[in-house]
């Protein structure tokens, strides 16, 4: 969406989700009906208990949750500019990714699989929300 758009919707994701998966396809909708409107932002929230401290316990579906989320913050600290295709290429599918198919795709991207490696270690995933609050608008 538009950097500048005049209201801005924040989504919590799970690329292992079938719900978040829609979800992204009607924001893309969305989007496409209203390009300046709005602006998304999407905060990888993994639904597996690794690297998201608030669950006790991960359904098998999330499986890769931890790993894709990292991936997608790793390419987003690389280069920001190409987050947004990588995230739309992660939902894209009717299933989800496999972190292999992920990591293949990452590699394109200069550093993304180095700032995997890194200080977006699996644990931190989850925060990573939190840790961005600062970048999102203000209601006044």
């Amino acid at each position: 969406g538009a950097a500048d758009g005049e209201a801005t919707i924040v989504l919590l994701a799970d690329y292992a989700c079938p719900h978040c998966r829609a979800t992204h396809g009607y924001l893309a909708e969305l989007l496409a009906a209203a390009p300046r409107r709005f602006r998304i932002l999407v905060a990888p929230v993994p639904m597996d208990h690794r690297c998201n401290r608030t669950l006790a316990s991960t359904e098998p579906r999330f499986e890769h949750s931890c790993e894709l989320a990292q991936l997608a913050i790793a390419l987003w600290r690389a280069d920001a500019t190409r987050f947004a295709a990588f995230d739309s290429w992660l939902f894209e599918p009717e299933t989800p990714r496999t972190p292999e198919d992920a990591k293949a795709e990452a590699i394109a991207v200069p550093n993304a699989l180095a700032c995997a490696a890194g200080p977006s270690s699996c644990t931190e995933v989850s925060n990573q929300a939190v840790r961005n609050s600062s970048e999102w608008p203000r209601r006044r």
